[in-house]
């Protein structure tokens, strides 16, 4: 049995959402073929998220003492200690989000702050940086506006390459699945996004 959590960054409904449709086609149709795994849902509009200042930078990386710190910072403190541990509990990890000016929603940077710790999701060693999540995989679902994925605007993406350079800074083996030129003029939209839900149910059945 592995563990699936499925993290969402729109806070729009399923239904008005590209990425969320894709998501959720994906998640259904994971669920039917993987019946005896569990998916935890984990709605980043709606979840508690430590913002880093500079009294939790240095609790977390300065070698402050908690037993000093504030109630707020303590708080704070344990938000981060229970998304950190809810993440590499799961097996497998399933991610849908939009393009937002040319990146991911702030959100998921902030959260991927409270994940990204020292000893928990990667070390230092001798030869650098290296993930303790090795063996994992995740699927990542971006919609776009535009066509950001290859072609002359993929310099301007920073929204899935960030994605994917911090999964694979952990260890993670990760894969794609684009929802793109949803706002160009003339596109098909409902045709764009039938083939990435084919290609997100046809990914679930072997994730």
């Amino acid at each position: 049995m592995s563990k699936v959590l499925y993290i969402t960054a729109n806070p729009k409904n399923v239904e008005d959402s590209h990425s969320l449709t894709v998501g959720t086609a994906f998640i259904n149709a994971y669920m039917e073929s993987h019946p005896d795994d569990t998916v935890i849902r984990l709605d980043l509009f709606n979840a508690d998220i430590a913002e880093m200042d500079k009294e939790l930078v240095g609790l977390l990386h300065a070698g402050a003492r908690l037993e000093d710190a504030d109630e707020e910072h303590k708080r704070k403190y344990q938000i981060i200690q229970n998304n950190v541990n809810q993440f590499i509990e799961a097996d497998k990890y399933v991610i849908a989000t939009p393009l937002w000016n040319l990146g991911t929603p702030a959100i998921v940077k902030s959260y991927f702050d409270n994940v990204a710790i020292v000893g928990k999701t990667f070390k230092y060693t001798a030869e650098g940086a290296m993930g303790l999540l090795q063996g994992k995989k995740a699927v990542h679902i971006e919609s776009c506006g535009g066509i950001y994925s290859s072609g002359p605007m993929s310099a301007f993406e920073h929204g899935a390459g960030y994605i994917k350079s911090i999964l694979s800074f952990f260890g993670i083996q990760v894969e794609q699945i684009f929802i793109e030129g949803m706002d160009i003029q003339g596109n098909d939209v409902q045709k764009v996004q039938q083939k990435a839900i084919d290609k997100a149910v046809a990914m679930a059945k072997t994730f």
